[in-house]
């Protein structure tokens, strides 16, 4: 994933300080946005594709593990997900043009009322285990699929309907039968509940297909390792050389390997972010008087304008959303620092109405919160999330030094 200044014054008055909150709320708002566009993120500047680059591991955060990896479970996403990258299908549909086009098969015919399609398949393709994706191979597949297994409980496909049987002309053709006309057949072999395993994976319990190491497929991609529930890594299958027919890249992929990290669901992943945030605030609670031993108002909204600033330069540089959990800390830390001055500044300036200022106080920084997620995120519109992330740290900055001299003016 990506990647001011002091003005001379005059007196605080409750004006001043609706301003203050407003503005301030709007920063605050960001930080809250911070974790949805962490995740969102990187979707956005994917669709800025660039020239393409070879190596490297992409890592792709899942919020939920994969339950079977049998290929007809594969409709259900984080299933797909991974047999999409292990196996190769017999036919491709194109995205464009919906047609259905060569891919482990070189070609294919259909008798006139669609109950016998007969398949040549393309030479030289293995599995993983460096067995045959032949005629049997495909035939045994197809068959599982079509009638299930009881014995092992494997289930109907719920792409393939009416089939009867396979047969194995020769090598390298296989023939299906129907008992009624199956006309949509030949798009389902090209969907990802058809994925293509050998008959090592074929010959598991259904039981067994949840562990990611025992499928065995002919893609592009191999298991390298799982630890169950949390993390899969694939690794690129340097030897393979069959993607559909029509596609220029036939060889290897470009990447050397995906690592899928299973992470719990968006709104736990933002509660574990702001709980950060939360611990910045306790961590300044436990320090609050030692720091007031150091700094006056005018120190600790300076130090907290600063921290915020740093916080925001460094998070679009970040890889991933666990490397933002220590600078949501230290944001909660700097938040802090600068909130509570300007909260107890809100007590002084209205000595004999300090409920209606601190009233005002909160309905300006709960109002500015709000709107500045609206706010930001047509910042992130305007010039992207890199700017957008700058141009917040320098604005936190610079209030801070703005407010920084009007303390200074008041208590002159």
């Amino acid at each position: 994933m990506l990647p001011g200044c002091s003005v001379g014054g005059v007196p605080i008055v409750k004006g001043t300080v609706v301003f203050l909150t407003r503005f301030f709320g709007l920063a605050a708002g960001a930080i809250a946005a911070l974790a949805s566009l962490q995740f969102s993120g990187s979707a956005a500047m994917a669709q800025d594709a660039g020239p393409v680059t070879k190596g490297g591991t992409l890592i792709y955060l899942e919020q939920q593990s994969h339950t079977n990896l049998y290929p007809p479970a594969g409709g259900f996403y984080p299933n797909g997900g991974v047999l999409n990258q292990i196996t190769d299908k017999l036919t491709y549909q194109n995205p464009k043009t919906l047609e259905i086009e060569p891919w482990i098969a070189e070609s294919w015919t259909v008798n006139a009322d669609a109950t016998e399609y007969t398949f040549k398949i393309r030479p030289g393709v293995t599995f993983s285990d460096g067995t045959p994706l032949d005629a049997a191979a495909v035939a045994k597949n197809f068959d599982v699929y079509g009638l299930g297994d009881k014995a092992l409980k494997h289930p109907v496909s719920e792409v393939i309907t009416n089939y009867k049987a396979s047969e194995v002309i020769d090598p390298l053709t296989v023939k299906f039968t129907f008992t009624k006309p199956s006309v949509g057949f030949l798009q389902g072999t090209s969907v990802i509940g058809s994925g293509l395993v050998s008959l090592k994976t074929l010959a598991l319990p259904d039981e067994a297909l949840g562990d990611a190491t025992k499928i065995i497929g002919s893609g592009p991609f191999v298991v390298a390792s799982e630890v169950l529930g949390r993390e899969l890594v694939l690794t690129a299958r340097k030897d393979y050389k069959w993607g559909p027919a029509k596609l220029a890249h036939q060889g290897p992929p470009n990447l050397d390997g995906i690592k899928y990290v299973v992470t719990p669901e968006d709104s736990v992943r933002i509660g574990a972010l702001l709980a950060g945030f939360g611990l910045g605030g306790l961590i300044y609670s436990l320090l609050v008087r030692r720091l007031l031993a150091r700094l006056d108002e005018r120190g600790f909204v300076l130090a907290g304008g600063v921290i915020l600033f740093v916080c925001f330069l460094t998070l679009p540089l970040l890889p991933a959303w666990q490397a933002t959990v220590p600078i949501f800390i230290a944001s909660g830390f700097g938040f802090y620092m600068f909130h509570n001055t300007l909260q107890t500044k809100a007590t002084e300036m209205a000595p004999r109405a300090r409920g209606t200022a601190i009233a005002v106080f909160a309905f300006s920084l709960f109002m500015g919160q709000a709107s500045g997620v609206a706010a930001f995120g047509l910042l992130i519109s305007a010039v992207g999330y890199p700017w957008s992330f700058v141009l917040a740290g320098v604005s936190l900055v610079a209030l801070g030094q703005w407010f920084s001299g009007r303390v200074s003016s008041h208590a002159s």
